[in-house]
């Protein structure tokens, strides 16, 4: 199909299958596309949010911490829950472990 100047390759089955291994690939090595990489470096400073090279490696380790972060917090909300389970259980003369038990 002709599409302006520019050719499009007819994709069988091979192709398709060969070009999603690749993207595949890609997303295992930790390659994100360009356009989301400059969505995620929109707030950064310096040339971080501009230069590609430098926006991909600072997106891949915010990203990272991102997902720690949000991981972390449960386990911060839990002790916070237990912690003040066991002050108000401990007012009735119980500990935490035998009002769980």
């Amino acid at each position: 199909a002709v599409c302006g100047s520019r050719r499009e390759p007819v994709l069988g089955s091979a192709a398709v299958q060969a070009a999603t291994a690749m993207l595949l690939s890609a997303i295992r090595r930790g390659r994100i596309p360009r356009e989301i990489v400059f969505a995620v470096a929109k707030g950064l400073y310096g040339r971080s949010k501009r230069c590609f090279k430098l926006a991909s490696i600072r997106v891949m380790k915010e990203l990272t911490f991102n997902y720690k972060m949000r991981h972390k917090l449960h386990g911060k909300m839990r002790t916070f829950w237990v912690v003040r389970m066991n002050s108000a259980a401990r007012e009735y003369g119980l500990p935490y472990s035998r009002l769980i038990c």
